[in-house]
């Protein structure tokens, strides 16, 4: 949350621990140096972190990687868990497992692993207004997955209200997939709605976020949407 003269107070506590649940880093606060400081909208819109790793990890080791972010203004957080592999620098990257991400000034944020994202479209649909109104999330063009494995897989929708707290939403959120083409099977196209409440003024300014994961786990989509005028 932003104050007064619209500057941002983010916190990153980080744990790194090894395969035998040994801690091999920890840091309370990655962005201590930014104490009562804090951070103007660009630069909070661009945080990275870049992580170095000693001579005792080798590659082929493994690790889990813990981020808690914390908002130092109001009691907001947000932690990640990920496993990692340490590969050597000159190793070939398996494209399988490539990331892929993309953001938009209309206000998404996607990110995916083992699915190529190419063309996400958000939309206010209003086609049914004033009896029904949808927050939409259209994929289109996925290469690497098929109706099946969709289908198979596991799907999850938030919703969050103009202070980034998550609520409960008007309807449960869904979504549908199909072919992009009839004669190519690893190419999908798929639509998320998640149903608004009509009379509610505040809609726009909700977040909706979707996550789809294959049985594995070794695939996912993630897509954060908020419209921004």
């Amino acid at each position: 949350i932003k104050d007064k003269e619209g500057r941002f107070f983010p916190g990153l506590e980080l744990l790194i621990k090894g395969k035998n649940n040994d801690t091999l880093g920890y840091a309370r606060n990655m962005f201590a140096n930014k104490d009562g400081i804090g951070m103007d909208e660009f630069s909070f819109s661009n945080l990275k972190l870049t992580l170095r790793f000693n001579k005792t990890v080798k590659p082929g080791d493994d690790c889990i990687i813990y981020l808690n972010y914390f908002d130092e203004q109001s009691a907001n957080k947000l932690q990640l868990v990920f496993p990692v592999k340490i590969v050597s620098a000159n190793q070939p990257l398996d494209n399988t497992n490539m990331v892929y991400t993309s953001k938009s000034y209309t206000g998404y944020n996607t990110a995916s692993t083992g699915v190529a994202l190419k063309h996400p479209e958000t939309y206010l649909d209003s086609i049914y207004f004033p009896k029904r109104l949808y927050h939409s999330i259209r994929l289109a063009e996925l290469e690497g997955l098929t109706t099946a494995e969709v289908n198979a897989g596991n799907y999850f929708i938030w919703v969050f209200d103009e202070n980034m707290n998550e609520i409960v939403p008007f309807k449960s959120g869904t979504h549908y997939v199909a072919k992009t083409k009839k004669d190519v099977d690893n190419m999908v196209n798929i639509l998320i709605q998640v149903p608004l409440d009509p009379a509610n003024k505040l809609n726009k300014n909700y977040t909706v976020r979707y996550r789809w994961e294959n049985r594995e786990t070794k695939k996912m989509i993630d897509v954060v949407n908020r419209f921004v005028d």
